[in-house]
């Protein structure tokens, strides 16, 4: 990826120095290019990471919450990050995520989404949880 962008860069200075372009069209061009590096950015992350916002609601005595979510990755060797707003009515004690095998067919086809709570939320009161699962590269196994 650094090779690309490199070359991207030299290519437009080329283009600048070489006053084959005008400058018009030397905009359009770094445009272009800008889009389809975020774009490439973009579809790289959406390979190798899921993100993800749920949201719970208090009732007023619940102090634990699990909420299940597919894994969409083509892995389950993840690594989980999780964490919420902070209700007013209470805090959470604890946020986790770990990843579940459902059907017994040795993949973890789900990951459940875990936050608990000293004192219950409000009823009513809504707590958005976010998350993010990362592939686990190969070269770290």
């Amino acid at each position: 990826m650094n090779e690309l962008v490199e070359k991207m860069v030299n290519l437009i200075a080329w283009l600048r120095l070489s006053s084959i372009v005008s400058r018009e069209t030397l905009e359009q061009i770094y445009d272009e290019v800008e889009d389809r590096m975020q774009s490439l950015i973009i579809e790289t992350l959406d390979r190798i990471r899921q993100t993800g916002k749920v949201t719970i609601t208090g009732d007023g005595s619940s102090t634990r919450f699990e909420v299940d979510v597919p894994n969409n990755l083509d892995t389950d060797e993840l690594a989980c990050y999780i964490s919420s707003t902070e209700p007013l009515s209470a805090v959470p004690s604890y946020a986790y995520a770990r990843l579940v095998d459902k059907d017994n067919d040795g993949f973890h086809e789900t990951i459940r989404l875990a936050i608990r709570f000293d004192n219950a939320p409000a009823d009513g009161e809504q707590v958005k949880v976010f998350y993010v699962c990362v592939k686990i590269s190969e070269s770290t196994q």
